[in-house]
């Protein structure tokens, strides 16, 4: 679980400072983290919800991080 939680602080920083600098895209790409072209539409509902929800998992109910470990 101590990995699970080292990548969602990484990606929470990540997001944090990038998303609203970019008006919350709705399309980005994957190993840049940067949105595709200018059709990307700008504040997107789920965009914002996915941060929200790594916000909770990471700062509101840290226990809740446990429905995303999957044993493989």
């Amino acid at each position: 679980m101590g990995q699970m939680k080292a990548m969602l602080e990484e990606c929470y920083w990540s997001q944090l400072n990038q998303l609203p600098r970019q008006q919350w895209a709705e399309y980005f790409d994957g190993p840049t983290g940067t949105w595709i072209g200018q059709q990307a539409r700008t504040y997107q509902t789920w965009t914002i919800v996915g941060f929200l929800l790594l916000h909770h998992f990471l700062r509101i109910k840290t226990d809740d991080v446990s429905v995303l470990d999957i044993d493989t």
